[in-house]
């Protein structure tokens, strides 16, 4: 009888030395015919959970970004590509690590060739896509980059001499599937046995998976009896006769034989002579025996002739001493059966609990403002921004700057991971820098604003009560800001300028007394093609105009010099689309504003 031991502890002593092992010495093995200029890895072949994984990635980095173009669409073709650079290779399953032939290439110069030996234990079942991050130096600006490599860590399988397992190494809990390594083939004379390790136990060929729910070492045993052999008659032994020779000693000793005949009486065995047999006299041999009786006969050979000294009979139950008178006789018959014994084991590692996240400030913030989200884990940690794993971010904090989705995985010793939750952080833009001009005193913006933008005007670092407008009538010399607010993120931007104060252009005189002043008048209103303005001036004088759009910007501009009396001037505004308009005129008492109508 056999019995094989298979031992998984030996296989994870081995798993953490092979862990601390580095992986240098890769050979760089390309396909005949590769282009020169293109971007190419080698496939990573697939690995089994806690058996030694080592393999070399051969690549080609690219000369130019036209290789690059062909998968990333926002890069433009054509451009040289001076040096490549592996900056990082994330994301390899845990216990696996890396080491390049190089990091640097001097593409411009055909340095382009180079490999990554992938070396180690892995400790996790799963599909993995390693991610390589390169920098290539174009027009002598980096530029970032990366891709992914996919790799499969199959389940652990224990093979021993009896049975094969696969996931009896997991975390959690484990389903552990069995194969029969001694199949009976459909043939009789296979008897089975296993148990568990779990409390369940079973006489199948082939049993079904077994669940571990529960963290712990669980030793399967398993035995193999197989009963085909058959039965086989191996030695005859006479203990007893009266043949004997003269009956004169010595020479009265039998010279014996044996014949034997199967269940239908044809002689199937003759043995040789035993001269002057001594009792107890051996015969051995190694005859099948099938089911029925069988006989031995036993004979003297005589100098004349031959002496029947007797028969029995047996099959192949038989046993013990069998007698004819004075004839005894003692049978062996083997009947072999082979038993197979081997044990493996089942290890569930503990799951760890979820990494519990807590995080300082607003998960919806403005640009320029950051987020710092923490961890209950201080080691085993690695951060997630939108499915990539962050580079170097495996800290038990981190801080956020940009918008995505976040989570953290931790690794516990053993190889198991548990996933935090997911974390959704918006980062608002923040508004339009409201920058302005200053023209006659007035302040207003340079350029439109959304319309969910809400003003505030600043003097001094200080709130004007009630100038929320897009412009903003100065009265003095100083320093003057404009604070634009989202009304819906709450983001700010502030524009401040010093402003010099013109006293020859007042802006803060009553429209109605400038229009009272010089009789102004302004038609049609609404109008289409053109504007024409009237009004009396005592004195001659030159005044600046400008049609604006309602929310501050210039349309058109320009000035009218004029002798004393009545004034009459056009402003044609063929092509410009309906809308409300604003005819700003600049006059030595102030400024007047008009709100027109286009309607067609």
């Amino acid at each position: 009888m056999k019995r094989y031991t298979f031992f998984l502890s030996c296989i994870a002593l081995l798993s953490f030395s092979a862990l601390q092992a580095q992986c240098p010495g890769c050979l760089i093995s390309l396909p005949a015919g590769l282009q020169d200029d293109t971007l190419f890895i080698s496939d990573a072949p697939d690995g089994t959970v806690l058996q030694y994984y080592e393999e070399d990635l051969s690549f080609r980095m690219p000369m130019s970004t036209t290789p690059v173009a062909s998968i990333d669409s926002t890069t433009p073709p054509g451009l040289p590509i001076s040096q490549m650079s592996i900056t990082n290779v994330s994301n390899l399953p845990p216990g696996l690590s890396w080491e390049a032939s190089q990091l640097v290439f001097n593409t411009g110069e055909m340095e382009t060739d180079g490999c990554v030996k992938i070396c180690g234990t892995p400790l996790v079942s799963d599909s993995f896509a390693i991610q390589v991050e390169v920098e290539a130096v174009v027009l002598g600006f980096p530029n970032p980059a990366s891709f992914s490599v996919p790799i499969y860590i199959a389940p652990a399988m224990a093979n021993t001499e009896g049975f094969s397992m696969t996931g009896n190494v997991d975390c959690g809990s484990a389903t552990v599937s069995f194969q029969n390594e001694i199949p009976s083939n459909g043939n009789p004379g296979y008897t089975y046995f296993w148990d568990f390790g779990n409390g369940n136990t079973s006489t199948q060929e082939n049993p079904p998976p077994q669940t571990y729910d529960e963290a712990g070492t669980y030793t399967v045993n398993y035995t193999a009896t197989i009963d085909t052999a058959g039965y086989y008659l191996t030695q005859v032994v006479i203990f007893g006769t009266d043949c004997s020779d003269f009956n004169i000693p010595p020479a009265d000793k039998p010279d014996l034989f044996i014949k034997i005949f199967d269940p239908q009486n044809n002689e199937i065995y003759t043995s040789d002579v035993l001269q002057n047999t001594d009792l107890p006299a051996y015969f051995s041999l190694y005859l099948p025996i099938t089911t029925g009786n069988y006989t031995i006969e036993v004979w003297d050979d005589e100098l004349i002739g031959t002496e029947f000294c007797g028969n029995v009979n047996f099959n192949q139950t038989t046993t013990g001493t069998l007698y004819d008178d004075a004839l005894s006789i003692e049978i062996n018959i083997y009947h072999p059966i082979t038993t197979v014994e081997a044990n493996g084991q089942v290890i569930v590692y503990e799951q760890p609990e979820a990494p519990q996240l807590s995080w300082l400030g607003d998960t919806h913030f403005c640009q320029g403002d950051s987020l710092i989200l923490g961890a209950d884990y201080q080691t085993g940690l690695q951060w997630y921004r939108d499915s990539i794993p962050l580079q170097g971010d495996t800290l038990a904090e981190i801080t956020i700057h940009e918008s995505g989705t976040y989570w953290v995985v931790y690794t516990s010793p053993d190889g198991c991971s548990a996933n935090s939750e997911v974390v959704e952080v918006v980062v608002y833009p923040l508004p339009e820098t409201p920058v302005f001009d200053n023209t006659d005193n007035w302040l207003s913006l340079s350029a439109n604003l959304e319309p969910e933008i809400e003003l505030q005007w600043y003097y001094e670092d200080q709130a004007l009560e009630g100038e929320t407008e897009d412009s903003l009538c100065i009265l003095q010399s100083g320093t003057y800001g404009l604070l634009a607010t989202n009304s819906e993120t709450g983001c700010t931007s502030f524009f401040s300028a010093y402003q010099e104060y013109n006293p020859d252009m007042p802006c803060n005189v009553s429209t109605t007394s400038i229009e009272e002043q010089y009789n102004f008048n302004i038609s049609p209103n609404p109008f289409a093609d053109r504007l024409l303005i009237r009004w009396n001036s005592p004195q001659a004088g030159q005044w600046a105009w400008s049609l604006l759009q309602i929310d501050g910007r210039e349309l058109l501009r320009g000035n009218w010099t004029f002798p004393s009396g009545s004034q009459e001037r056009e402003i044609q505004t063929r092509g410009l689309p309906q809308g409300m308009y604003l005819l700003r005129i600049r006059t030595p008492q102030g400024v007047l504003l008009g709100k027109l109508l286009k309607a067609q």
